[in-house]
């Protein structure tokens, strides 16, 4: 069976707001789990404070009437505690329940549901109306015991030292702290941070051990998440030069630079070989005729020609051509000497 309980509302509720509530039927002889949804206004509640559970169920609310049913520790199912559902084991085979029935069908009856905390108090109670109902052929045999009251004063005590538990170290036991020192003596503890404490301990100090061996190792955990990026580090020292690379591909030609500035002049350099000489030029125009130059030596007498035959006039025309050609003789000399002279100098 399930049962919706909204913890503020104190009261039972429905699912999604369908359907109408049922009161619960408890029947004899029988040993149902009841599954507890607790909410809160809609809400899951907080219920990390609650150290123990119990449940009973009773026809009245006489505290000197033995419930007819109780149920603890182990016949609490706390599986699904995350999800604020409670799995309740009732055992309705008691003498305490056939007495409350007294013959009848059925009577009136209430359940109830505590949450203790670590201080042994409870902390939440549900609180729900039911009905108590007889078998017409219960189970054969007597009937179970009824829970007694020692049991339940039990589950207080067990919701008591389910409270953290506390270390206190000293070195004179009069200061206390909760972190052990160097040079604290005795040792203490209690049951949460108002239990009352143990006697003081002296710390039972010894000689350091021999390591243990080296255990397996475990296996590899799930990455963890990208952390922020830590400071810049220092620069570390050059490391070596590592091995040229392959040539690259030749680029493609840059823009011409401006012209750089002119630079000084360069020494004067030796003479060069004579060059082969040049072909002879053409002939100079004719020069001045130059001063008659002085009468040359006497020639030599020649020899007496054979006489002529001509005549006088003959013998005149004669001479006068050969006095022009000696004219021309002159000349000539005189323009190859002009020529010669011009070409020295």
């Amino acid at each position: 069976m399930k049962i919706y309980y909204d913890l503020n509302l104190q009261s039972q509720t429905i699912p999604d707001g369908i359907g109408a509530v049922k009161k619960p039927i408890l029947f004899y002889g029988t040993a149902p789990v009841w599954e507890i949804h607790l909410t809160e206004d809609g809400k899951i509640p907080d219920l990390s404070g609650i150290a123990v559970w119990r449940a009973a169920a009773a026809a009245d609310f006489n505290s000197k009437t033995i419930p007819v049913c109780r149920s603890l520790g182990e016949q609490i199912d706390l599986a699904d505690i995350a999800s604020d559902v409670i799995r309740v084991n009732l055992f309705a085979r008691t003498a305490e329940f056939l007495a409350a029935l007294n013959n009848a069908k059925s009577k009136p009856g209430y359940f109830e549901l505590q949450g203790l905390n670590q201080a042994g108090h409870v902390e939440i109670m549900v609180h729900i109306p039911i009905t108590l109902h007889a078998a017409v052929d219960p189970a054969v045999g007597d009937p179970d015991p009824a829970v007694i009251e020692e049991y339940v004063r039990q589950s207080e005590l067990e919701a008591m030292l389910s409270r953290q538990l506390f270390m206190e170290y000293s070195v004179d036991r009069q200061e206390v702290h909760t972190e052990l020192q160097e040079g604290d003596k005795y040792i203490r503890t209690r049951h949460g941070s108002s239990g009352i404490p143990s006697d003081w301990q002296l710390i039972p100090y010894g000689p350091q051990g021999d390591p243990g061996e080296k255990g397996d190792p475990g296996e590899k955990g799930d990455k963890g998440d990208t952390g922020p990026q830590g400071p810049q580090g220092e620069k570390g020292d050059k490391g070596d030069t590592g091995p040229q690379g392959p040539q690259g591909d030749k680029g493609d030609t840059g823009p011409q630079g401006p012209q750089g500035e002119k630079g000084d002049p360069g020494e004067k350099g030796d003479p060069g070989e004579k060059g082969a000489p040049g072909e002879k030029g053409d002939p100079g125009e004719k020069g001045d005729k130059g001063d008659t130059g002085p009468q040359g030596p006497q020639g030599e007498k020649g020899d007496k020609g054979d006489t002529g035959d001509i005549t006088g006039l003959k013998a005149f025309e004669v001479l006068e051509a050969r006095v022009t050609a000696l004219e021309s003789a002159v000349g000539s000399a005189e323009t190859n000497l002009a020529g010669i002279v011009g070409t020295e100098v």
